[in-house]
């Protein structure tokens, strides 16, 4: 039996990485593969996954250095002897390049967004340009010793291949899976607008991601007054963590007089819930690997999807067909597209059906748990 280590900055499910490698834990079914995982920061949260063997290598609240996170990931290799690391996020990737080279281990690298673009730094002056080359440097260095990596689009990977310079014959495109029995066993919309304050015939808008500007969340709450101004009562809700755009996006809230029809939720384990009484989900990013919210909504198969042209949404969508889109970083677009599906019940029925089609066919948890581990047995040889 080969051993699989799966090494990650934390373990739990937010957070689209580690949300994918819970999931695909529970779909694995190649009995010839055992897996394991390590995680850098420990935190104070119940098991989710008790039978899997975990190992966390830092307490809450500990700040380590890159050469102690390398240096606690080589002991934990040295006495585990696992057959091959599968790793995901900086951290975590950059120590197990190191420990794997060292060891003799071969690697599987996940690239789950596009770290290295130009695009990154729009609407996000607190990016460090200096540190952003340093790494970029890093990464060139280090990723030469990486075996395979797995890109969640396209566009990531050619990301990686402009900008890093990995060759494409060493990338593999797998994207994120869906655990659909998850989501229709939790998709129920009934009392959710209640609970939020969201009155029952209102027009619901509906965003889940953390407050980041890569997220674009700005540009809906900019695009409010003009949907408004047509759907008087509409209401955006947003579901996820503070972060670095959230003090930007309670002075919108502010400056247009939207308090009434702006709901934050802050972290939620009823997302589903949430996407089954939306009538629209809005995902403005500016960039994403892939977007496993949008994906999600797609499954549950209640509100239309209105997203952004920025890659890799066009491997995505099918605009007009499962889903809407608008000009990324563009509030009159959002709001023209917004307003657009708002007044049109039956095209939004017919894209959520459309859309829920495309996560069946194309995106099912045990299709790509099943293409992962026929990726492991490849780099194996096995």
């Amino acid at each position: 039996m080969a051993k699989i280590l799966h090494v990650i900055n934390r373990f739990g499910t937010s957070g689209g990485a580690e949300n994918q490698l819970f999931n695909n834990l529970r779909a694995f079914t190649d009995r010839s593969l055992s897996h394991s995982v390590v995680y850098i920061f420990r935190r104070d949260v119940e098991d989710p996954l008790p039978d899997v063997d975990k190992h966390g290598l830092f307490e809450v609240g500990a700040s380590p250095r890159r050469r102690q996170i390398i240096s606690a990931l080589d002991d934990h290799v040295t006495a585990a002897k696992p057959d091959l690391i599968h790793c995901s996020l900086a951290d975590a990737a950059l120590a197990s390049r190191v420990v794997g080279r060292r060891r003799g281990i071969p690697v599987v690298e996940s690239l789950v967004n596009i770290s290295h673009d130009p695009v990154r730094t729009q609407d996000n002056p607190s990016v460090n340009l200096l540190k952003l080359a340093g790494h970029r440097l890093l990464d060139r260095f280090t990723m030469r010793s990486v075996d395979h990596f797995h890109a969640l689009t396209k566009a990531v990977a050619k990301s990686w291949m402009d900008n890093i310079g990995i060759p494409p014959e060493k990338i593999t495109v797998i994207p994120r899976g869906i655990d659909l029995e998850s989501i229709d066993g939790a998709a129920s919309g009934a009392g959710v607008r209640e609970s939020i304050g969201v009155p029952a015939d209102a027009v619901m808008l509906l965003n889940v991601a953390r407050q980041e500007p890569q997220k674009g969340q700005r540009y809906l709450l900019e695009a409010m007054p003009a949907i408004l101004s047509r759907h008087p009562d509409a209401v955006a809700v947003f579901a996820g963590r503070d972060g670095n755009s959230s003090k930007l996006l309670r002075e919108l809230v502010t400056r247009h007089d939207l308090a009434d029809r702006v709901r934050f939720l802050g972290v939620r384990d009823d997302v589903p819930a949430l996407l089954a009484a939306a009538d629209v989900f809005v995902f403005p990013s500016l960039f994403e690997g892939l977007g496993v919210s949008l994906l999600e909504a797609m499954a549950a198969g209640g509100a239309a999807c209105a997203t952004s042209d920025a890659v890799p949404f066009d491997e995505i969508i099918d605009p007009g067909v499962t889903g809407a889109m608008f000009r990324a970083g563009d509030a009159h677009a959002l709001a023209e597209t917004v307003s657009m599906l708002a007044s049109n019940r039956e095209l939004r029925r017919s894209m959520a059906a459309a859309a829920r089609a495309e996560i069946e066919n194309n995106y099912r948890i045990e299709a790509v748990t099943a293409r992962m581990e026929r990726l492991y047995h490849s780099v194996l040889g096995t």
